[in-house]
């Protein structure tokens, strides 16, 4: 679900959007993770994330949402993100896949 117009972060225009990003982590402190995430949609930030006690759940804080994340493999990271605010209304899933 997309409302009218994007948000001051976010980069899903239209109701319906797709991206290609790339997430590199740049720190780890245990289970809490930094890294740095940007789009071509030109979207840049730092995020901060936390893998869960069962080792496959992982939330995220990011500007204006909260993505939840379930490891399926080395591979592959399966990706539910929200986020609800004044004016943008967003509800995405997709894949990350791990590129070396």
């Amino acid at each position: 679900m997309k409302d009218e117009k994007s948000g001051e972060y976010t980069h899903h225009e239209g109701k319906i959007s797709s991206i290609t990003a790339h997430v590199e982590i740049t720190e780890q402190e245990g289970w809490v993770q930094y890294c740095e995430f940007s789009s071509d949609k030109g979207m840049n930030e730092i995020r901060i994330w936390v893998i869960e006690l069962d080792n496959k759940t992982v939330h995220f804080a990011a500007m204006d949402g909260f993505p939840i994340c379930e490891i399926m493999s080395d591979d592959f990271i399966h990706v539910i993100y929200g986020h609800i605010t004044d004016d943008n209304s967003v509800v995405v899933g997709g894949i990350w896949i791990w590129v070396l």
